[in-house]
């Protein structure tokens, strides 16, 4: 997991820590979700050498918008170590599924290979998905981005 960082400045903003992996859904399929977000918001994408991304043009709240919509579209995931996604007392494969499909996320149990449940999905999707099942259960919670 990266940890994503803006740096604002007077005539652009550099996005930073966007996984390699990601750039691909920045861009989108033929570029349609980078033109897209220039259409929008009236400015220019950039991915640079060392793995920023620099958001030109347009004004200052327009530079923002553009890059919250970027980083707000990238996938998370979110571990969930007091979720009772595990076999005691946990929550149903039903509901799992259903706001799997609902939400568009992937809640994943724990595992031999995996200590903690986890949310998989886009930042916004994944935190009203963990507000539901939390809500589901009668433990204390605290989760990790």
């Amino acid at each position: 997991m990266s940890h994503i960082a803006e740096k604002i400045y007077s005539d652009h903003i550099e996005v930073m820590g966007i996984p390699t992996l990601d750039y691909g859904r920045v861009v989108g399929r033929n570029g349609r979700n980078a033109t897209r977000i220039e259409r929008e918001y009236n400015i220019k994408l950039r991915f640079i050498p060392n793995q920023n991304l620099h958001i030109t043009g347009g004004n200052p709240e327009k530079r923002r918008a553009a890059a919250r919509d970027v980083t707000e579209n990238l996938p998370v995931v979110v571990q969930c170590p007091k979720l009772p996604l595990g076999n005691k007392t946990r929550i149903s494969s039903r509901m799992i599924k259903h706001l799997s499909f609902k939400y568009e996320v992937r809640i994943e149990r724990p595992s031999a290979s995996k200590k903690h449940g986890t949310i998989l999905g886009k930042t916004n999707r994944c935190g009203t998905v963990y507000d539901i099942l939390k809500k589901q259960s009668t433990y204390t919670f605290d989760f990790e981005v």
